[in-house]
């Protein structure tokens, strides 16, 4: 069976059409200093009020490039840029609150816009921007 995919995700950032199948591979081995475009990330350093995401990835160099945020507490909801950087893998860990990937099914429940009600509503992470969102 061949089947063409529309969109594959290349490990630097970059988006590809068209590609069959049988040119795919799975990655069978992966450790926790694999990280990916979208990934939301912390320096290993001690806690800080800065975290960032994943732009593009050197797997062979171990290196990342990482668009990172300042969290501010009068706004803790809207991300602050503060710079890009190249950053070692060695040097980084994946975001203790932040586990969402691409493909991950979420839910959302806020009692603070309708105390009243108990719904909950789900959706799935189409993709983490470098915006931080």
């Amino acid at each position: 069976m061949n089947l063409n995919l529309h969109l594959q995700e290349q490990p630097d950032g970059t988006k590809e059409t068209g590609v069959s199948s049988t040119d795919l591979y799975p990655v069978k081995t992966l450790d926790y200093l694999e990280f990916f475009p979208g990934n939301f990330v912390t320096k290993k350093s001690p806690a800080s009020d800065v975290y960032g995401v994943v732009e593009s990835v050197d797997h062979a160099e171990r290196t990342a490039h990482i668009q990172w945020f300042k969290v501010y507490p009068e706004n803790p909801s809207l991300p602050n840029p503060i710079e890009k950087t190249y950053f070692s893998v060695y040097d980084l860990h994946d975001h203790p609150d932040f586990h969402f990937k691409c493909g991950c099914l979420v839910l959302h429940s806020n009692p603070d816009t309708n105390p009243d009600s108990n719904t909950l509503t789900a959706g799935k992470v189409l993709s983490a921007g470098s915006d931080g969102r």
